[in-house]
């Protein structure tokens, strides 16, 4: 629990938490704070991120086979080899995004290919929505890769349950995968020379940038809800709570709920993992 760091004379508990050395906690500077990055750079560009995506995955199975730490991310304790908010956030996505690159005969480059994307979008249209679990591969490589990211969506679903998540946010995920898929499939179908829905400045997302930012944002609730014990806010609130009622004499106790407070306001804003490395 947050509280027991604070009375250890530890005044950024959630910090270490954060930081990739969870053990790094005493040595910490009270001053770090989050990499500052251009927005240009917060987002990376999907066909990057999917180019580079498969050694990434290579890697990481080849660590989890060397038992460099456990897999799956979820089941880490805070202190463990990489048992930490950033990387359990981190790692979590990596296992989602294998579960989608196994998916039958997916092709996984499609997804991030402007050329790909009217069919892709095409395809889901025509399907059911979402496909019944399991879900079952087929022949047929375009069905497969359009069904590729409810294979993630679902592998998140179980853990964001067995993290203690409410099914809100697994559904709330789902939603919007949807939402965004079918007004992006309009604005590819209507990108073409002349014709552009939303400008002619403006790329419409493709399939793979919509569900890397759904597949981000689960993983993040997963990394939280494992590391802290329960949702951010209630933890915080708890452990804000904890510590006025039994250490409402300590004279560090404003300054510590303070910290914890902007440690929270932190993890809340971090868009990808890399936003809780410190300076």
């Amino acid at each position: 629990m947050v509280a027991k760091y604070l009375t250890a004379g530890l005044a950024q508990p959630v910090h270490a938490l954060l930081h990739s050395d969870p053990w790094a906690i005493e040595s910490l500077n009270r001053e770090c704070t989050a990499v500052k990055r251009p927005e240009s750079e917060r987002r990376a560009d999907a066909v990057l991120v999917a180019s580079t995506l498969s050694e990434k995955l290579r890697r990481y199975r080849f660590s989890v086979q060397s038992h460099e730490f456990r897999a799956p991310a979820s089941t880490r304790l805070r202190g463990e080899p990489r048992g930490n908010v950033r990387d359990v956030w981190e790692d979590t996505r990596l296992e989602a995004m294998q579960r989608l690159s196994e998916h039958g005969s997916v092709k996984f480059a499609d997804l991030a290919s402007a050329d790909r994307q009217s069919t892709l979008f095409d395809v889901l249209r025509k399907l059911d929505k979402p496909p019944k679990y399991p879900i079952a591969s087929t022949s047929d490589a375009v069905i497969d890769t359009v069904n590729a990211p409810f294979c993630a969506l679902d592998y998140l679903r179980d853990k964001c349950l067995e993290a203690g998540t409410t099914t809100e946010v697994t559904a709330s995920a789902l939603e919007s995968f949807l939402t965004r898929c079918e007004f992006a499939g309009i604005c590819w179908q209507e990108t073409r020379p002349g014709h552009h829905l939303l400008g002619a400045d403006y790329s419409p997302p493709t399939m793979f940038s919509i569900i890397w930012d759904e597949v981000t944002r689960l993983s993040k609730e997963i990394a939280v809800a494992t590391i802290i014990g329960s949702p951010l806010e209630k933890a915080i609130k708890r452990d804000i709570g904890h510590l006025n009622a039994r250490y409402a004499k300590d004279s560090r106790l404003v300054s510590f709920c303070d910290k914890i407070k902007s440690q929270q306001i932190r993890i809340l804003e971090a868009i990808e993992p890399d936003d809780l490395l410190t300076s």
